[in-house]
């Protein structure tokens, strides 16, 4: 994710649109901000945060104007909490992803075996580097190393 932006670029990747603010609906601040950072994160990088030293000040502080918020109250937000789980889930709904199955497991690794590897791809990078393009195709969640 890139970490430093001219002062156009907040506005372009972080702005909400009318339909985002609706799934925003009325909740307490942080709760709020961390579903919006979540949205925008996982809309510019496809995956969502594991941290929040990895949310971008700027795009933090956009969003909490955006908002009429602190951006301060982000800190309150756990992002390994109930909370934030049911907002990813929320956040995949809303953008019309789905979760990984079996079946899409095995398309994967046929799809590794006959167009991958054949062209010379390192073996230990191949499963995540296409797992990511085909979810991302097929709009569904990436699966997670251990689904490989």
């Amino acid at each position: 994710m890139r970490r430093h932006w001219d002062e156009e670029t907040p506005a372009a990747d972080w702005t909400l649109s009318e339909e985002e603010v609706g799934l925003l609906g009325r909740r307490v601040s942080s709760n709020c901000l961390g579903l919006a950072v979540q949205l925008k994160f996982f809309q510019l990088e496809g995956r969502f945060p594991r941290d929040l030293n990895q949310i971008p000040v700027a795009g933090l502080d956009f969003l909490a104007g955006q908002l009429r918020v602190s951006p301060e109250v982000f800190c309150d937000y756990d992002l390994r909490g109930r909370s934030a789980e049911r907002h990813r889930e929320r956040i995949r709904d809303f953008l019309g992803y789905r979760s990984g199955t079996k079946g899409d497991a095995n398309r994967l690794q046929g799809w590794l075996v006959s167009t991958v590897l054949p062209c010379g791809q390192k073996t230990h990078r191949c499963p995540r580097i296409a797992m990511i393009r085909v979810a991302k195709d097929v709009n569904q969640v990436p699966l997670a190393h251990g689904q490989l």
